[in-house]
């Protein structure tokens, strides 16, 4: 039992190594005011290595492995998790683009938006378990002299592509923000105040073995103090 999975695992000492053959094919371009990045990529895993859900449960009281279907109501029981190797394909891609929109009273203002999406299947059928979704982030930064202030919207795309054992994961918007101030003459001191989630949503990763029992933080706000010496 793997309390940080929430589940029963098993290993394979059978297991062969895991090999992978990839591509990613990337365009990149900067000016003074204009920067993107683009990146898709594609792998192909020979024996790739996973944790797959077997349709059986672990009872903790008696000690037994029994089918799902079969645990009794009411008592403590983990899923069973199997190591096993099957090959598998990655497709993917990245984007990353930033500009400068110039000057606002005396501010100097930028934009940026990222995304990122990936596919993956086994070979022969069924797909990969614990896959982030699709995500887009939009933001917007400001700085003048020793000020600095970033808001962004980080946009997560609910995840319906699901293994076997998988339940679906509900997308979920989230607001950040950061204000930093550098005092003149203190090089490498810094005051910063983080905002994360501000909205408070209830945001679950998918790629979490936990995701259905223990969801990302809510609203925080902490205050930071750094220097360096």
């Amino acid at each position: 039992p793997h309390a940080a999975t929430g589940a029963y695992e098993r290993g394979d000492r059978t297991l062969d190594v895991e090999t992978a053959t990839s591509l990613e094919l990337t365009a990149r371009y900067a000016s003074a005011d204009v920067r993107f990045e683009a990146s898709v990529y594609r792998a192909r895993f020979d024996d790739f290595v996973a944790l797959i859900d077997s349709g059986l449960v672990w009872l903790e009281d008696d000690d037994e492995i029994v089918p799902a279907a079969r645990a009794p109501a009411g008592e403590e029981a983990l899923p069973v998790l199997d190591f096993r190797a099957r090959d598998a394909t990655f497709t993917g891609g990245e984007v990353v683009f930033g500009a400068t929109l110039g000057q606002w009273a005396g501010w100097d203002v930028r934009a940026d938006v990222a995304g990122s999406v990936v596919r993956a299947s086994f070979r022969g059928g069924g797909r990969v378990p614990r896959i982030p979704a699709d995500s887009v982030t939009l933001g917007v930064d400001a700085e003048r002299g020793a000020w600095f202030g970033r808001i962004e919207v980080e946009g997560l795309a609910s995840q319906d592509r699901v293994a076997a054992g998988e339940t679906e994961t509900d997308g979920a918007t989230v607001l950040n923000a950061r204000l930093r101030w550098r005092p003149e003459g203190l090089r490498g001191a810094s005051l910063q105040l983080d905002g994360r989630n501000l909205t408070d949503e209830e945001v679950r990763e998918h790629a979490s073995f936990l995701k259905d029992v223990l969801p990302k933080p809510g609203r925080s706000v902490r205050l930071v103090v750094s220097a360096d010496f």
